[in-house]
């Protein structure tokens, strides 16, 4: 066979980029910052507990006293939020193989708000000067907020590499920095028949929390170069239910009667994130 000086030629220039091209070119070790954005689905389940206590007088004389509580049905939504994202990471080859380990470090601004008209039914006890005699109240509620502001995860992982690409798994802590608020809550009474404003002025609380939890992802990224690459992955990721005990005093004069007492308010809730987000990574 004849071969031909030109082929030889050719084969002998294009075989260092086939081998090239083969390599793979994921680091067997490197940190790694990256900046992009999540699509967030944030599910809220709200829970709400109401009560109020207080005396009652008539001509400076105490006449009865008593209070009414209880809870509130929960209420469950989901918000759909844009998110900016920043990582920061470690990766490396266990020794002799493709197999990776490190960890991510992950922050997300998701700003997600649920926001739910209440009104909290009720039960209690009036005692008299007549004796004891039951009857029903609630607090009405304008509005129960619950905002989920900041979102921060760590993660150790672990995954598989390729010639350009690595998939992996992570889990661990997470962080979630939240937000509550109660707008214009006020306490009423039925008694014989009739609704009565027991609290007067609505009262307005607030709070902000920081809950742990928990977050697991699972990704996959992809190397235009050896030092950037694309990550794509979807998170999961859930708080512990938190609470926030909230009160206020009141003084109030219906109908010829001055009532004395405390406002409580107990919002829990619980945060849910389900994200899928994609970044631009700069390994060195």
């Amino acid at each position: 066979m004849r071969i031909r000086p030109n082929a030889l030629l050719l084969c002998l220039l294009t075989f260092p980029l086939s081998a090239q091209a083969d390599e793979p070119i994921v680091r067997s070790s490197s940190w790694f910052v990256g900046l992009g954005g999540s699509v967030n689905s944030v599910n809220f389940d709200q829970d709400m507990f109401a009560s109020g206590v207080g005396n009652v007088y008539k001509g400076g004389t105490l006449v009865a006293t008593g209070g009414a509580g209880g809870p509130a049905n929960p209420r469950q939504s989901t918000e759909w939020t844009f998110a900016p994202a920043v990582q920061l990471g470690y990766l490396a080859r266990f020794a002799a193989n493709d197999c990776l380990w490190g960890a991510k470090f992950l922050y997300k601004y998701p700003a997600a708000v649920a926001t739910t008209p209440d009104i909290d039914p009720q039960s209690g006890e009036l005692t008299t000067i007549y004796g004891p005699d039951s009857f029903t109240g609630h607090v009405a509620i304008g509005s129960y907020r619950t905002r989920l502001n900041h979102e921060i995860a760590f993660m150790p992982i672990i995954g598989r590499s390729f010639a350009r690409t690595y998939v992996y798994l992570g889990a661990g802590p997470a962080l979630f920095g939240t937000e509550t608020k109660i707008d214009n809550a006020t306490g009423f009474a039925d008694y014989n028949g009739t609704r009565t404003n027991v609290t007067g002025t609505p009262d307005n609380f607030a709070s902000s929390q920081w809950v742990w939890g928990g977050a697991a992802q699972i990704g996959l990224a992809y190397y235009l170069n050896q030092d950037w690459f694309l990550d794509l992955n979807y998170t999961y990721a859930r708080s512990a239910k938190f609470a926030s005990n909230f009160s206020a005093p009141f003084t109030h004069t219906p109908v010829g009667y001055q009532v004395n007492g405390t406002l409580f308010v107990s919002p829990s809730q619980r945060v849910t994130d389900q994200s899928f987000t994609a970044s631009i990574n700069r390994a060195f």
